[in-house]
C-alpha cells in the first residue's frame, strides 16, 4: 500500500503493498506466510514512517587533478491516518486518503527541518493509468510536496501490480529458521521501471522466517528478505546536477555506465491472522557509475545512495511490550 520509487538516482527504494499474514501454530510448529494482503474499502490505520538517505559521490573531471567529493543527507518523518477509499475485487487499493498529523523533512542542501504539510491536511491519492494522481485539500500539490508524496504513497491498477507473495512468498508452510529463494522472474518485474530493467539472471535473494516477537502487544512473526541485483540494463539517460569545478552547475544528461543494488527488509506481522503489518524496516544501497560532459570537460562519477526506512503502526502503540531488535 505504501511504496517508493525503487532505484532512480537520489530516490527511494521500495516494495509495493507491504503487508503480511500468518496462520496460528499447528502441532508441527509450522506457519503459513503470506506477504500480500487484500485491501478493503474502509481499512484504517495510523502509520509512522521515518526515512533517511545518505549520498556519497566522487567526480573526476578531465584536466582536473583531484576528484570532487560530495556527501549529502536528507530525510523525513511522517505520521498520518490512512484510509482505503476504494479497492477492486482483487483486493487492490485504488484510492486512499491520509490525514496528516505531522510531516517534516530535511532536504539535501538544507540542514533545517521544515514542514512538508501542516497538521490536518488531507491528501487523496488515486491510481492512474500511468502515475498516481494526488490532491491536497482538493488542490494539486506543489512540486516539493508532490516529490515527497510519490516517495510514500503510490497506487496502481491491479494489472500493473506485482504482488509480494509472487516475489517473496512461500507456497509451503515454514518452520522458524527456514530460508527459501525469491522468485527471480517476478522480482525482475518488481524492480524494473521505464528507465532501467532488472533481468532474472542478474538477481539473487532469499527470505527467512526469523522468529517470534511481541510488538504492539501482539505476537508477531519476524520475516527477513535479502535481494541483490548485480546489474541493471539502462534504457534512458539520467538528468541531474553533478558536482562541478565551477560555481554554477546546470542540468545535463549523463550516461549511467553501471548500476547495482542490494536490499534488506524486515517485517513484523501479527500472528493472530488480522492481516496487519506492525513494523517494517528496509535498507537499500545503490551503486552508480556515470559518465558525461559539462561545459566541455568530460567527467566520471562514482555514487553510492543508501536509503533506510522504518514504518510502524501506531493505532495502539501504548500497548507495545517489546521493541523489535535492531536490523543487522
Amino acid at each position: 500500500m505504501i511504496l517508493p520509487n525503487h532505484h532512480l538516482p537520489l530516490a527511494i527504494l521500495l516494495l509495493a503493498a507491504l503487508a503480511l499474514t500468518a496462520s496460528p501454530t499447528r502441532g508441527d510448529d509450522t506457519y503459513t506466510v503470506r506477504l500480500s494482503r487484500r485491501d478493503r474499502r474502509g481499512d484504517k490505520d495510523v502509520i509512522e514512517r521515518v526515512s533517511g538517505r545518505l549520498v556519497n559521490d566522487s567526480t573526476k573531471y578531465e584536466g582536473v587533478a583531484e576528484p570532487i567529493e560530495r556527501e549529502t543527507i536528507s530525510g523525513y518523518r511522517l505520521v498520518a491516518d490512512f484510509k482505503v477509499l476504494d479497492a477492486d475485487d482483487a483486493g487492490n487499493s485504488l484510492s486512499e486518503a491520509l490525514t496528516i498529523r505531522s510531516w517534516t523533512a530535511t532536504e539535501e542542501y538544507d540542514d533545517a527541518e521544515s514542514p512538508v504539510l501542516p497538521r490536518g491536511a488531507k491528501v487523496v491519492a488515486r491510481a492512474g493509468s500511468e502515475k498516481t494522481q494526488y490532491t491536497v485539500d482538493g488542490a494539486k500539490p506543489n512540486k516539493r510536496v508532490l516529490r515527497h508524496l510519490e516517495s510514500v504513497l503510490s497506487l496502481s491498477p491491479a494489472d500493473k501490480v506485482v504482488h509480494n507473495d509472487d516475489v517473496f512468498g512461500s507456497k509451503e508452510r515454514r518452520k522458524i529458521g527456514e530460508t527459501w529463494p525469491i522468485n527471480r522472474e517476478k522480482a525482475a518485474e518488481l524492480y524494473s521501471d521505464d528507465q532501467s530493467i532488472a533481468r532474472p539472471q542478474d538477481i539473487s535473494g532469499t527470505v527467512t522466517l526469523v522468529g517470534l516477537e511481541t510488538y504492539n502487544g501482539r505476537r508477531c512473526l519476524r520475516i527477513a528478505a535479502d535481494v541483490k541485483i548485480d546489474k541493471f540494463q539502462i534504457l534512458e539517460p539520467v538528468t541531474t546536477k553533478p558536482t562541478t569545478p565551477t560555481t554554477a552547475p546546470s542540468p545535463l544528461k549523463m550516461t549511467v555506465v553501471s548500476l547495482l543494488m542490494s536490499n534488506h527488509t524486515d517485517w513484523l506481522v501479527d500472528l493472530e491472522g488480522e492481516r496487519q503489518r506492525e513494523w517494517i524496516s528496509f535498507s537499500s544501497i545503490y551503486h552508480y557509475v556515470m559518465e558525461g560532459s559539462y561545459g566541455g570537460p568530460r567527467f566520471h562519477t562514482v555514487q553510492t545512495v543508501r536509503r533506510d526506512t522504518q514504518i510502524r503502526s501506531l493505532r495502539d502503540v501504548a500497548t507495545t511490550a517489546t521493541a523489535p531488535a535492531p536490523v543487522p
